[in-house]
């Protein structure tokens, strides 16, 4: 089964209350009109577990994890959503529908992929464990000062060499020609001819433990291509996918931070030396989509990237994305190119407290700067500037901000005034350079009022179609903003108006925590229609305002060259006056 309809959900809910459930788990007693407990997701003295059966939710104001009976069942019990509508359901009495023949096709596909991953990766392991072929990839390995321990932690294994094997042992295998074309092992011009041959195999899994994909290491040094990986398939998406990630988790989990290098053999060598909460990127640029996976997570995090100029591009993006949710980052520098470097040449100790060798990112970026500018001239000093920019528009916490100026203004020598009010000309983030006193509700940063704007339309799902038609997912740069609107998207798409199955599209903890959140508050309730013109309107303004000043660059731009082409200005200044007029409406 996989998606329970609205009005099964409704059914267990009218059946069964929240407090109910909870109380089955935890003591509750009535205060102030309300129901608390102490959580049982942390430790506790004074109870901060609240259960509203009005609102159908609980919320813990300590820890702050909240949601639905729904989602309880799923903290407490550690399981998935079907299976904790599964458990409710049979609390409830209520009987779950069939799944449809397109929903057990689906389902097929995928748990047939499933086990022919695990069934590749087993026997992988097992060539690379005991077969005479794989002799040379056991010493590849031992050469890279890789353990035993450490391969069979990672299931390691090894393709042979031979094109004609892996067919040959799949079609034994009753796989049909028509699922293997669609496999992702095979070549797409000869559906017969396997992508990995003569290759160290690195399993993929996701966050349960699924091998969904693989990483193959070339072991012929002729080979064009060093490093091949799955294409995406029904169960893998490598911008979602991280290696390392399932057998780091536990390790993640317990200290709150992680470390992003670039590849296999680095997660493999920071293990290697107790360092077990390591994540790599496969073969790409870390995501934004990888680093929102972590963030569920974790809130702290160290990117090493080798010390070539590749490396330090990679890792000021990377630095970059996380800046953007808020987290704590900061970046490792080392003399050795990369952690198997380290290895190898026997530095353990070096890679045991790797993270202290890390530095804020915010000055990496910086050091970065000066190193590629001479900063004591003017040209120089704003070079820096627009070299970390980016990154200061990023910031999220005024206090940040403001400390982060200070540290720019004392590196490059220039008054923090000057950098303020640069980014004030560059219009990025105005509202975090302005005095806090001078903003209230929605108008207190530009990327919360599409916040404050999704959150009113998930209480008045009814006006989404509205919105939608206005204002499109890619106008928006909040990424909170982002992920509600996707969610309430394909909600809309599937017919969904529940709050459990909007709840259970929110990937991230901490946007789904402030959705939750915002149930206790009638302020996205009241006076919705003015509410949500109003922040259509500013939303609309922002737009106009944004294009308004890249049309008035390229007017003075034309106006300075010496030959001015008169049509091409006319043009931006008839669309200036357009722009000026649809403002001026949008106003009045």
């Amino acid at each position: 089964m996989s998606r329970i309809p609205d009005a099964v959900l409704d059914e267990i809910k009218d059946k069964i209350s929240i407090s109910e459930v909870v109380s089955e788990y935890v003591k509750l007693n009535s205060k102030g009109g309300q129901l608390w407990g102490l959580c049982p997701f942390h430790e506790e003295k004074s109870p901060s577990f609240t259960v509203h059966d009005d609102k159908g939710f609980y919320h813990c104001f300590g820890c702050g994890k909240g949601g639905s009976v729904f989602n309880f069942i799923m903290d407490i019990e550690n399981i998935g959503f079907i299976d904790a509508v599964k458990l409710l359901a049979e609390k409830a009495g209520v009987a779950l529908e069939e799944e449809t023949p397109e929903m057990q096709e689906q389902r097929s596909d995928k748990q047939a992929m499933l086990e022919l991953y695990k069934r590749l990766a087993e026997s992988f392991h097992y060539i690379y464990m005991h077969k005479d072929e794989a002799s040379h990839a056991r010493e590849y390995l031992e050469q890279r000062k890789i353990s035993l321990e450490t391969v069979k932690r990672f299931k390691v294994g090894y393709a042979p060499a031979d094109s004609s094997w892996l067919y040959r042992f799949l079609r034994a295998k009753k796989y049909t020609d028509e699922f293997l074309e669609k496999s992702g092992v095979f070549s797409r011009n000869n559906p017969r001819y396997p992508i990995f041959r003569d290759r160290l195999m690195f399993p993929i899994f996701d966050q349960s433990g699924n091998v969904i994909a693989f990483g193959g290491r070339a072991l012929d040094e002729g080979n064009t291509a060093k490093y091949l990986n799955s294409p995406d398939t029904v169960i893998f998406h490598k911008r979602k996918t991280l290696f390392g990630l399932y057998q780091s988790l536990p390790e993640i989990k317990k200290s709150n931070t992680f470390i992003v290098c670039e590849g296999y053999f680095d997660v493999l060598s920071l293990f290697e030396a107790g360092v077990m909460h390591a994540v790599a990127p496969l073969g790409t640029a870390f995501t934004e989509d990888q680093a929102m996976k972590l963030f569920r997570y974790a809130n702290t995090c160290s990117l090493l990237f080798d010390s070539d100029r590749a490396g330090q591009e990679a890792a000021k993006k990377a630095a970059l994305i996380v800046e953007k949710l808020n987290m704590e980052c900061k970046v490792i520098q080392i003399q050795d190119k990369d952690p198997s470097d380290i290895l190898q040449n026997s530095n353990v100790s070096l890679l045991k407290n790797i993270e202290k060798e890390g530095i804020t990112s915010f000055t990496y970026m910086i050091n970065r700067a000066k190193e590629l500018y001479d900063y004591t001239s003017p040209n120089g000093k704003l070079a820096v500037f627009n070299e970390v920019q980016p990154f200061l528009e990023a910031i999220q916490s005024d206090i940040k901000l403001s400390s982060s100026i200070k540290t720019l203004a004392e590196e490059i020598d220039v008054d923090e005034q000057t950098i303020i009010s640069d980014l004030q000309k560059q219009r990025k983030r105005p509202s975090h350079i302005r005095e806090s006193h001078e903003r209230t509700g929605a108008q207190r940063y530009d990327s919360s009022l599409e916040l404050y704007l999704m959150l009113v339309i998930v209480h008045n799902r009814d006006r989404f179609l509205d919105v939608r038609r206005q204002i499109h997912l890619e106008d928006m740069q909040d990424h909170r903003a982002k992920e509600i609107y996707t969610a309430l998207e394909e909600s809309l798409r599937e017919g969904e108006t529940s709050f459990e199955n909007l709840l259970n599209k929110i990937e991230l903890d901490s946007i789904r925590n402030l959705v939750l959140q915002s149930y206790g508050s009638h302020e996205y309730v009241m006076h919705v229609d003015n509410v949500i013109r109003d922040l259509t309107c500013r939303f609309r303004i922002k737009q106009l305002e944004a294009k308004r000043k890249a049309v008035l660059q390229v007017i003075k731009s034309l106006e300075r060259e010496e030959h001015t082409d008169m049509q091409r200005l006319q043009e931006l200044l008839y669309e200036k006056k357009f722009i000026d007029e649809e403002i001026g409406k949008i106003r009045n």
